[in-house]
Order: C-alpha cells, then sequence, then structure tokens
C-alpha cells in the first residue's frame, strides 16, 4: 500500500512531519508491515521539467511499537 504527491518547493524531498504521521495512520489503518510513499518536487535547477522523485516507507518498530520513516530506493 502506498501514495504519493508532490511538494511545490524545487528540492523538498523529506517528507513534513504531516505527511509522515498520514503515512502511520494509513499503515495502521490497512495492517499492512510497511507503507511506501513518493514524493515529487520539481529540482532546483529546472523545476518541473526535470522532477525529482523521493522514495520513503514507513514500519512499526520496538515496543512500544513506534513508526519509523525512513528513505527507500526506487528502482525501475
Amino acid at each position: 500500500m502506498g501514495d504519493w504527491h508532490s511538494h511545490p518547493s524545487p528540492g523538498s524531498t523529506i517528507p513534513s512531519d504531516g505527511d509522515a504521521r498520514g503515512w502511520a495512520r494509513s499503515l495502521d489503518q490497512y495492517g499492512f508491515a510497511r507503507y511506501s510513499a513518493i514524493i515529487v518536487s520539481p529540482s532546483e535547477s529546472l523545476g518541473w521539467v526535470n522532477p525529482i522523485f523521493s522514495a520513503w516507507t514507513v514500519r512499526r518498530e520496538g515496543v512500544p511499537s513506534l513508526p519509523v520513516c525512513e528513505p527507500a530506493k526506487l528502482v525501475g
């Protein structure tokens, strides 16, 4: 399970706190082990002509279970 959305600021590739909280809620709601997301943002030099795709994943870890948001690798 996952989603994608855009950030309008050039080079904005890091999820906001709201992004991470929403992803953790979705992870719990659907009962998956991981939730994946893509953030698309304009590049600093060429804007939307050359967008940046940033992959992220959320999982739960520890006791009590806490959400961990970390970069993922796009392959393709």
